[in-house]
Formats: structure tokens, C-alpha cells, sequence
């Protein structure tokens, strides 16, 4: 835990983590909620006094195991993961995993951006996820691919590229954020074919399926830690 944790990049690029700022936080995350939740269902003089061996009633959920997670842990290709297509539906705010097969319609989803969505022919849905997509004149709609995948990973912080989509030639006004839940890109980084743009976790899972990134594609982190269980590179990437 780490209470002095700032917002500011310029102070984050020299903390050695980016960690949880509370037991509250980290309580809460473990458990898909948020802070406010947990108060309501706890009261106030609980969670104000939250610290080891205290007893919290939360949601009945299988917890995510942020512990079990390693820093630079990367996922292969996988035989029957590679294989299967990500409709990312930038409209209605939710991510698709499909199997191979006839192309249905998907609920909520934008026009076809291409003739070529056929040749994904998603058929059985394997799984749904809420996302943040990235603002309207960053989305890079079109079909692309997982290129990589791996856990808890550090972010360059451009302010040049979050404003125009464009890296900065002058490396002295990059920043490095450390890993850990709390920086931008969350605890897992999924990146596509398609240069600095991917599939990655949040440090505000309070605003996913509410708010609009750079770029990418934002999962909470509880999903974020699913996904590489689901998708591998390899995998075609639709984006609507």
C-alpha cells in the first residue's frame, strides 16, 4: 500500500510501483466494486479502520488474485486461443470473444466496417466484457490482431501522443510509470497489430463503460487478468 501516491506523472515515474493507494482500493478490486460500495454494505467506522485480519463483508465473487500475477509474464500462442476473434464494439462498450463459424449479428454492435468481417465468421460467443473505448478520433476501426500479452506492465506516458495520436521525437518528455493496479494501462497489457494500440487493464475500473481513453481498449483489471485465459496472440481483432 502506498497512501502518498501521487497523481502527478512526474512524481509516479519515481515511485519504484504503483500500488494499491488503501486496503479499501485493494478490497474492492479484489472483489469487482468499488469503494463507495463497500462502505454502504460495511459503514463508514469499518472501512475507516480497514487493515489486516479485519473482517469486511463483500460481494460473493471469485476474487481476483492480483498476487498471483508476475511482472513481464508473457503468453504464447495457443493452439485453440490463437484461433478465436475479438469483436471490440466501440458503440455499445463491450468486447465479444468468439469461436470460428457463421458471423451472427452482435447486440449493440456498429455497421460491418469491412466486407473482409466475413472471413473472421464468429459463431459461439465464449465470453462478454464491458470496456472504455478510446475517443472518437483515436479508434482505429478496421481488422487487426493480439501481437503480445503480458502482465503488469510499465506505461510510457506522451503527452504529445495521448493529445494527437503522434509519439514525441524528444525522448526527455517521456515518462516511465512503474507497474502495478494503479498505473494507466492496469496490471495487464495486450497489444495489437496495430502500433500502440491494445486491449489493457485500468487504474479507474470505476470508469469502464463510461468514459472514453486514447486509444486503446480498457478492461477492468479483475477482466484484464481473464483475458490471456480466453485470447492469444494470434487472435483476429475486429474493431466496430
Amino acid at each position: 500500500m502506498n497512501p502518498q501516491l501521487s497523481t502527478k506523472y512526474e512524481l509516479q515515474a519515481r515511485e519504484k510501483r504503483m500500488s494499491y493507494r488503501s486496503y479499501l482500493e485493494f478490497m474492492a478490486e479484489r472483489y469487482h466494486t468499488s469503494e463507495s460500495f463497500l462502505t454502504e454494505l460495511n459503514g463508514s467506522g469499518i472501512v475507516s479502520k480497514l487493515g489486516p485480519h479485519t473482517a469486511l463483508k463483500v460481494p460473493n465473487i471469485e476474487p481476483f488474485l492480483i498476487e498471483k500475477l508476475a511482472e513481464g509474464r508473457t503468453y504464447k500462442r495457443d493452439e485453440a486461443l490463437s484461433e478465436r476473434t475479438v469483436i471490440i464494439d466501440t458503440t455499445g462498450r463491450n468486447l465479444f470473444v468468439y469461436e470460428k463459424g457463421k458471423a451472427p449479428k452482435v447486440p449493440g454492435a456498429a455497421v460491418v466496417v469491412s466486407e473482409k468481417d466475413e472471413d473472421f465468421a464468429p459463431q459461439k460467443l465464449i465470453a462478454m466484457f464491458p470496456i472504455t473505448p478510446g475517443k472518437v478520433q483515436f479508434i482505429h476501426h478496421g481488422n487487426w490482431a493480439v501481437a503480445n500479452c503480458f502482465e503488469l506492465p510499465s506505461w510510457s506516458y506522451d503527452e504529445q501522443f495521448l493529445k494527437t495520436g503522434k509519439r514525441s521525437k524528444d525522448k526527455s518528455k517521456v515518462l516511465r510509470i512503474p507497474p502495478g493496479p494503479n498505473v494507466p494501462v492496469g496490471i495487464l497489457w495486450s497489444g495489437l497489430t496495430k502500433s500502440g494500440i491494445g486491449i489493457h487493464g485500468t487504474s479507474s475500473p470505476r470508469t469502464i463503460g463510461r468514459s472514453l481513453s486514447a486509444g486503446c481498449i480498457r478492461l477492468s483489471n479483475w477482466d484484464a487478468a481473464r483475458f490471456p485465459e480466453i485470447v492469444r496472440p494470434g487472435a483476429k481483432v475486429v474493431i466496430r
